[in-house]
């Protein structure tokens, strides 16, 4: 079982390739690292960049600082690319007990 990574520009997509490109190390215009028909779960077909999960994990992390907005896929061996468990948290409200917790609420109703 094997797992590959996706980064897949969004927003400004020529700057975020440019981007992508010089934190993977290669040309904007490297086709050996653009995958132009990543299936998704979704059923769409994408255009992201291949690369591997510490790649992927450091663009997703300074997507701020560099000024783009990306999507990460993982697809595990052939099957449809997925957006992982882990990024999707991101996205989530925290729960009126996680906000008492951080002392950002100071009491919890139940």
């Amino acid at each position: 079982m094997s797992y590959q990574w996706f980064v897949e520009p969004r927003g400004d997509v020529t700057h975020a390739n440019e981007m992508i490109a010089k934190n993977l190390g290669v040309g904007a215009d490297d086709t050996d690292r653009m995958n132009s028909g990543l299936r998704c779960k979704d059923g769409k077909t994408r255009k992201a960049w291949r690369c591997s999960f510490d790649e992927a994990h450091r663009l997703w992390d300074s997507r701020g600082s560099l000024g783009i907005e990306i999507e990460v896929w993982c697809r595990k061996d052939n099957g449809p690319a997925y957006i992982p468990k882990f990024l999707l948290s991101h996205h989530r409200r925290p729960t009126l007990r996680q906000l008492a917790r951080a002392k950002v609420l100071s009491r919890v109703t139940a």
